[in-house]
């Protein structure tokens, strides 16, 4: 039935009833979409893979794209997300999407609130994604804060080398932390995003010292020398582990 579009709510109304009917056309969909992957694979079980093949099939069948296809396929592999389809059919396809390519605890929480609210959109998704991130940089900065401080305690007793050491597993810790990033947005940080980041947080420690110029310059031009000893130093070292390599102090 077509609702009146003669005012703000009707329209409101129109449109939460419209995203309700595609959510339940996209349950639809994924039942559809898993129904006839059990059947291809059935049909293909004397090949040595019998599902290869099906998604680009599927797609051209349907009238739709691969990429399209590709997105039923993870959310369907996914038995939480699906059984929550199941049962509510307001998720539609984008909201399923992000949920498929979150952090489990992340679907825990989402699915959690599936089931208190009967809704889930990806501005939920994407809110409490955030509020997980806030919370894990408040965890860091205590754990930081923790380690900073029991290493003051034994900082007598170690030697100088053990911050380089720290410094060495910063580096790995950042290329580890890049990489998860990239994985879980499907992109490359580009250098002008890096630039922004690295930008604020030198204000941040401008301001925490006044506002002082001098902080600013200062704390660029450290990086700029350690990013010219890391550069340099990654010159020297072997792209892969070589058996007669030793430890060198």
């Amino acid at each position: 039935m077509e609702l009146s579009l003669n005012t703000y709510s009707e329209c409101v109304d129109s449109f939460c009833a419209a995203d309700l009917a595609m959510g339940s056309a996209f349950r639809q969909k994924l039942s559809a979409f898993i129904a006839a992957r059990d059947c291809f694979v059935s049909d293909n079980q004397s090949k040595n893979n019998p599902e290869w093949g099906f998604i680009s099939k599927f797609a051209a069948d349907t009238g739709c794209s691969t990429s399209y296809i590709g997105g039923i396929s993870q959310i369907s592999d996914n038995t939480e997300i699906s059984s929550a389809l199941e049962n509510f059919s307001s998720i539609g396809y984008d909201a399923a999407l992000a949920l498929s390519k979150s952090e489990p605890e992340l679907v825990d929480r989402a699915l959690e609130q599936l089931e208190q609210t009967g809704e889930l959109t990806t501005r939920d998704i994407s809110e409490l994604s955030e509020h997980e991130v806030a919370q894990l940089e408040r965890d860091l900065e205590r754990e930081i804060a923790e380690s900073d401080q029991r290493l003051e305690q034994i900082e007598r007793i170690i030697p100088a080398d053990h911050h380089i050491d720290r410094l060495v597993t910063l580096l790995i810790s950042g290329g580890q932390q890049l990489e998860t990033y990239c994985e879980r947005t499907d992109k490359t940080v580009q250098p002008e995003q890096f630039a922004s980041f690295v930008v604020n947080r030198l204000i941040d420690l401008s301001d925490h010292c006044g506002s002082d110029p001098e902080v600013y310059t200062s704390n660029l031009e450290s990086i700029r020398e350690f990013i010219r000893l890391v550069g340099s130093a990654l010159d020297r070292v072997p792209s892969q582990r070589e058996s007669h390599l030793k430890l060198v102090k």
